[in-house]
């Protein structure tokens, strides 16, 4: 039996003050969940992720996330002299058949142990989790 999910891509991103606005927008199919996890983010910033018109403000570093990405969704960062830093990975859905998955972008996917990455992206700070990598 098949355990974990498959990864599609990780990326660390980082967005900058003053203020950065992603505006609306969705990966175009179904088929892929995203999880954002905060790594460094300064508790004053706005960090708001609009998805499906409900905001969220992330301001708690270590804190993580799961949308689907075929939502509309948004970002607003304002903090006046720090930047934010969070860890993105992409997944298919685990709820769609492999037939439900045609017209995805031809990424190579790859096991996920879950529990494992929480422990080791999620849990600990920023600087050692970059030190792992």
């Amino acid at each position: 039996a098949k355990t974990g999910l498959d990864v599609l891509r990780a990326r660390l991103t980082i967005v900058r003050p003053p203020r950065t606005f992603i505006a609306e927008h969705n990966a175009g199919e179904q088929g892929r969940l995203r999880m954002q996890c905060i790594l460094e983010v300064p508790a004053d910033a706005t960090n708001l992720l609009i998805v499906a018109g409900e905001g969220r403000n992330l301001t708690e570093e270590g804190h993580c996330v799961w949308f689907d990405e075929s939502f509309e969704h948004t970002l607003l960062y304002e903090h006046p002299e720090r930047s934010r830093m969070a860890l993105y990975i992409d997944v298919l859905h685990p709820g769609l058949l492999d037939e439900d998955q045609r017209g995805l972008p031809d990424i190579e996917a790859g096991p996920l142990d879950v529990p494992d990455f929480l422990e080791k992206a999620c849990r600990w700070d920023s600087k050692r989790l970059l030190a792992s990598l």
